[in-house]
This record gives C-alpha cells, structure tokens and sequence, in this order.
C-alpha cells in the first residue's frame, strides 16, 4: 500500500464561490463556444505519473477577475512549494496540489499555513489501496 499512496495540500480561502453560478457561467460559455471536453475518469489502478498529468477543472475556465488572480496565485503557490499537479477543487474555491512524497507536502503545508494565514490549510494522504484500518 504505501508506496501507491501520494499526497495533497488544499488551500481554502475564506472566499465563497457559488456552485449555481460556476454553473450557469460554464453553461453560458459552452453555449458560446461549442466545446465539449469528455469527463475524464481515472480507474484506480492507474499511476501517480498518469493522474499529474490528467488533472484538470473546466470550472477554472469560467473563473474571472479577483477571483482568477487568487486562484492562480494559490496554484503558482503550490507549484513553488514542490506540487507536481495543481488544480481548483470543485466548483472552488479550494486548491489543491499534489505531492509523491510526505516530506514535500508537509513542507508545502507549513509554508502555505504561513503564508495564507487566514485561509485553511489542509495536509492529506491520496489513499491508493486498502483504507484507513
């Protein structure tokens, strides 16, 4: 097991982002522009590798203004700190990024706890296998 697990940090600010409104501005977009990207799920059995690499949240795309500079900057933020994936988690306004070892999250995880001190920080191990028991 623990050689499959990884490790995230999320950053969430103390700024609401309203799912039913991520909603409709995505919908209005899309109307604009036709696209339609496949969901892209990811069995289990796949590698660290393979999920860096497929992280993605459309609902950055329809982020604006304060909002787009703060979750950009969380992201640089994470990236600086070692995150070798970084992404809005849902419809926001949680960032998280992903780490392989325990070592770069937590450093991540206090830097960031220093930095966005009145934000929440969270450390976390990505479960690859088996659970918590």
């Amino acid at each position: 097991g623990l050689k499959d697990d990884f490790y995230m940090v999320i950053v969430a600010p103390d700024v609401p982002f309203y799912t039913k409104e991520m909603y409709k501005e995505y919908d209005r977009l899309n109307r604009l522009t036709k696209v339609r990207k496949s969901d892209r799920r990811l069995p289990p059995f796949l590698g660290y590798k393979y999920i860096i690499r497929s992280v993605y949240n459309v609902f950055e795309t329809v982020i604006r203004g304060n909002n787009r500079r703060l979750i950009m900057k969380l992201k640089e933020s994470l990236f600086s700190y070692g995150a070798e994936s970084a992404a809005l988690s849902g419809s926001g306004s949680a960032v998280f990024g992903l780490f392989k070892d325990a070592s770069d999250a937590c450093f991540a995880f206090f830097r960031l706890s220093r930095d966005f001190k009145n934000y929440r920080v969270f450390p976390v191990r990505v479960l690859r296998k088996g659970s918590l028991k």
